[in-house]
């Protein structure tokens, strides 16, 4: 395959990764993007510019069509594990993509993975059959890549995305009031913008030597969901409480793998180079966002679509609060009205 210099193809480009990836990408007005989706004609790609390529995980011939109409100098591989459903076949699924990149002699692969690939909970109990399989599959990639001999490879070891706090295919808008995430509210944990990501991939494929056989963890901030809820309070200029949903036993019952990795990170420190890994990221990234700056800049927005921090909405609670107080008020004239008349 005869790559050009210009083309990127995105795997899972409707994804909040891919989002983010390819928000990064079409911001240096240099790259042609390809992002692949199971429909060739996915509107919301059509409309920022990407252009779709069919795509299916497991499908060794669509990967290799993919490759061939679009012709990535970088290809950025990004596994599902809520397509997959296992360990094993999400496995499969990267190993497809990675094999038909190295066939298509990829000039450069990129490979996304989390932050927990190597403090991934490997226990397995009657409570917990799955484990964290989605994070083991993240580390097993990580290896299968390193030995596949390709031109040039890199890999992005993500925390977890503050775009999840307002996440609609979650069913974790954000609502007035309130905040929520998986963990409770006390539990310190990694976040960073997808976006930000995206710009860790671009400087990777604009220095590729620099980056071959390396791995970035991308963390901007470390805090815990109270923290967080304080933040969006000062943006929003209302009361914001946090919430820890679903409820645990829900979790368990519903998905054991994200359960297994809660429990890992509630009661395990992990690693304690979190700060050190952040300044290596702001590094390669120097505008990289925190949650306040990630609420204004990315203009997120309520779940009825109102932009957070919006004058009308700031000063809506005072407007409630002069109705309650007018109405006693009112009230009052009124009581005491009718008590001097009985008089």
């Amino acid at each position: 395959m005869n790559a050009d210099t210009n083309n990127v193809l995105v795997i899972l480009a409707t994804g909040k990764m891919g989002t983010g990836i390819i928000d990064a990408f079409q911001g240096t007005n240099k790259y042609k993007i390809y992002g692949t989706s199971r429909d060739a004609n996915h509107p919301a790609l059509i409309s920022k510019g990407v252009i779709p390529v069919s795509f299916a995980y497991g499908d060794k011939l669509s990967i290799e069509r993919a490759l061939e109409i679009s012709t990535p100098k970088l290809l950025v591989v990004i596994t599902a594990s809520q397509i997959a459903k296992t360990l094993e076949k999400e496995v499969v699924h990267g190993k497809i993509i990675l094999d038909a990149a190295k066939a298509a002699n990829v000039p450069h692969v990129i490979l996304t993975s989390t932050e927990l690939a190597d403090d991934a909970p490997t226990q397995r109990t009657i409570f917990a059959p799955t484990g964290a399989d989605h994070l083991h599959a993240k580390k097993e990639l990580e290896e299968y890549i390193k030995g596949l001999g390709l031109p040039c490879y890199s890999i992005l070891r993500s925390a977890s995305f503050f775009e999840n706090f307002s996440d609609h295919s979650l069913k974790n808008p954000l609502f007035r009031g309130r905040l929520s995430d998986l963990y409770e509210g006390w539990v310190q944990v990694n976040h960073v913008s997808t976006l930000d990501v995206g710009k860790a991939a671009l400087a990777m494929v604009e220095e590729p030597e620099e980056w071959h056989a390396k791995t970035l963890s991308c963390i901007t901030s470390r805090d815990t969901g109270n923290e967080l809820a304080e933040i969006l309070s000062k943006v929003s200029g209302l009361a914001i409480v946090y919430h820890a949903v679903p409820p645990r036993f829900l979790l368990w019952m519903l998905l054991p793998n994200l359960y297994c990795m809660v429990e890992h990170c509630t009661k395990t420190p992990g690693k304690t180079n979190w700060f050190r890994e952040i300044i290596e990221f702001k590094d390669v990234v120097p505008d990289a966002m925190d949650f306040e700056r990630w609420l204004l800049e990315r203009q997120i927005t309520w779940a009825d679509g109102t932009l957070i921090g919006s004058p009308s909405i700031r000063a809506k609670p005072m407007h409630q609060v002069m109705k309650v107080i007018i109405g006693i008020v009112i009230f009052a004239v009124y009581y005491r009205t009718v008590m001097q008349n009985k008089e």
